[in-house]
């Protein structure tokens, strides 16, 4: 994953810089250096796309209950 890719995930799941370091317990500033760098560390990688497949995982419950709520009506 390249630093552009790894900042368009952050704010694919709706993330600043700042409030992922923040999640991951990390300086804002090590999160800036991943974006522009050539290559993300696996580690980051995978956190950042931890973090987006978490957020998915909770649009869809919210999705599948709301059209649970309507099919039981």
């Amino acid at each position: 994953m390249t630093g552009q890719e790894f900042e368009a995930a952050i704010k694919a799941a709706g993330y600043s810089q700042r409030k992922l370091a923040e999640l991951l317990d990390v300086d804002r500033k090590t999160i800036g250096a991943r974006c522009q760098a050539a290559e993300v560390d696996p580690l980051f990688a995978y956190a950042v796309l931890g973090v987006l497949a978490e957020q998915s995982a909770k649009q869809l419950v919210a999705v599948v209950g709301h059209m649970g709520q309507k099919h039981n009506k």
